[in-house]
């Protein structure tokens, strides 16, 4: 049952058979060609493994329409909390930047290269909500924290 088979791959890669008629090859040629019928399965040659594109780290999620705030141009890590105030028109927070500026902050100031945004300004801290897209594409909340540096009194 071989037969059939190997005079067409013969004939298919050019090789002409002595002592065979060339009606008997091109007829052992369209014996062998075989045409997959799919009828709604699965193509057989697609991976069954989807990959996604890596995205090697976390990825912060920034509303490109929104227009930067000042405190936007320095990491969080460089910023240093000086003073919190309170008062009749709520809690506000001094920060200065590494540009040896000062900066008054309220809740919903946003500050940092990744977009974070002022969620609470407490007696001691300024508490700060940074969104990132993860590895899969979910979008997960980073709290992170500047305390309020006190100085300590020198005795002697």
């Amino acid at each position: 049952m071989r037969w059939p088979i190997v005079v067409a791959a013969l004939v298919a890669v050019g090789v002409s058979l002595p002592g065979v008629p060339h009606s008997e090859t091109q007829d052992t040629v369209l014996e062998a060609t075989f045409h997959y019928e799919t009828q709604e399965r699965r193509d057989p040659f697609e991976s069954l493994v989807k990959e996604k594109p890596l995205v090697k780290e976390w990825q912060p999620v920034v509303d490109p329409n929104r227009t930067r705030e000042p405190l936007e141009r320095f990491d969080i890590s460089a910023l240093k909390l000086v003073g919190i105030l309170w008062g009749d028109l709520g809690r506000r927070a001094l920060l200065r930047a590494p540009d040896d500026k000062g900066y008054f902050v309220n809740v919903g100031t946003y500050m940092g290269l990744k977009g974070g945004r002022v969620i609470s300004i407490d007696d001691d801290r300024l508490v700060v909500e940074e969104h990132y897209k993860d590895l899969e594409g979910n979008i997960v909340s980073k709290t992170l924290s500047l305390p309020l540096r006190r100085k300590e009194k020198q005795n002697g």
